[in-house]
């Protein structure tokens, strides 16, 4: 908790260019709105880019965000007496008795059978169309807003990759080849990737020779002919890059912006540093 008090004193402004997201979410993160919010990969994914940035423990913000969601039912157990001691009075009945108890208990069932049934039945007839009409109303409303609110998501992504580096920060920095990570050679030169599951992924290509951006949002199975040097970014890093020499995959599994390099028809692993050194001093 006390991670969390340094973390409300630090401005939003600088945490917004140490971790690259927007002002707007890290005051939803700050007051706990929660409902601001919808993604929970993204909120996970805000949460961790903060720890690792300021070495904070922020894990309860990840479990009240879940229990915000998805609140656990409580269980209240009863305590029952046991082995007590029954002084209460026997009493024995005979044949006739016990089948007119039998007869009884057999038409209080029926009774509560009859009484559930037409409740149900009324219940029915009340609801059967108001309540099925505004039921779809509702459905349909959450889902545009599911829609809208995904749409947001990638936008800002978009706004973040954006983001321009000043020149002072990269006056020292010189990009070594031979210091990345070399990842498979790129047969003729088509670049084969897809997001993991059902996720969308922002892609940005920066072609080296004539400064030339294109971005994507890839939501599938998709390839890029790559003539010459070429920078390739990501939104996040749940994807799949498809080495189509041998139909291999490597796989990334992060929260994290990914960073790769085009050269000579091979594929490498580099850093944002090494893209600000390419690049001029910019991401994009």
């Amino acid at each position: 908790m006390n991670d969390f008090k340094k973390f409300l004193e630090i401005p939003n402004e600088e945490i917004s260019k140490n971790t690259h997201i927007l002002v707007e979410f890290i005051v939803y993160i700050k007051d706990k709105d929660y409902d601001k919010i919808k993604i929970k990969a993204h909120f996970n994914g805000f949460i961790h880019s903060i720890s690792n940035e300021y070495d904070f423990d922020l894990q309860f913000l990840i479990d009240e965000y879940e229990e915000f969601y998805h609140p656990k039912a409580k269980i209240i157990d009863e305590p029952q007496e046991i082995n007590k001691k029954d002084d209460s009075p026997k009493v024995f009945m005979n044949d006739e008795d016990i089948k007119e108890n039998k007869l009884d208990s057999n038409n209080y069932l029926i009774i509560i059978a009859s009484i559930f049934t037409i409740v149900l039945v009324m219940f029915w007839m009340i609801f059967k169309d108001d309540g099925t009409s505004e039921k779809k109303v509702l459905f349909i409303e959450k889902e545009k807003r599911k829609e809208n609110n995904t749409k947001e998501v990638i936008k800002q992504e978009k706004k973040v990759i954006f983001k321009k580096v000043k020149k002072k920060e990269v006056k020292k920095n010189v990009f070594d080849l031979s210091k990345a990570k070399k990842m498979y050679k790129v047969k003729n030169g088509v670049l084969l990737l897809e997001p993991f599951k059902d996720n969308q992924l922002w892609l940005g290509l920066i072609n080296l020779n004539n400064k030339k951006q294109i971005g994507d949002i890839v939501s599938g199975l998709a390839s890029y002919k790559l003539k010459s040097n070429t920078i390739i970014l990501t939104g996040h890093g749940y994807l799949n890059f498809i080495n189509r020499n041998n139909n291999k995959s490597t796989k990334y599994r992060t929260f994290d912006k990914l960073f790769f390099y085009y050269k000579n028809g091979f594929l490498y692993k580099i850093t944002k540093e090494d893209v600000l050194a390419l690049n001029g001093g910019f991401v994009w």
